[in-house]
């Protein structure tokens, strides 16, 4: 579990094993108050500074901590999209979320 970063009490990470089908997931970053958890809030990054909670945490975070974490991730994008890189050796984005990138 890589950790990127703390900011606000949070810390924002990788979860080793971001595969899904046996290659890696769209580039994202977990953050969590506590002990990382697969649970954790998920936030999609986009290579031009776009960030979006994964709508299956919507619930798990007030509107100020993902106002907080979602402007820390967006300001920190080329940051997060380099460390997962390093990680998994390539990168791709949320085309559901984003729409194409070109």
């Amino acid at each position: 579990m890589p950790k990127l970063f703390e900011a606000f009490g949070f810390i924002f990470y990788f979860w080793a094993n971001e595969y899904s089908g046996g290659t890696p997931e769209p580039v994202h970053i977990h953050f969590t108050n506590g002990s990382p958890s697969p649970n954790a809030p998920k936030i999609w990054i986009n290579g031009d500074g776009r960030v979006a909670l994964d709508e299956k945490f919507s619930d798990k975070v007030s509107q100020r901590d993902l106002s907080r974490a979602l402007e820390m991730c967006s300001n920190n994008h080329k940051y997060i999209i380099e460390m997962w890189d390093k990680m998994f050796g390539s990168h791709t984005f949320n085309e559901k979320v984003f729409g194409e990138n070109k």
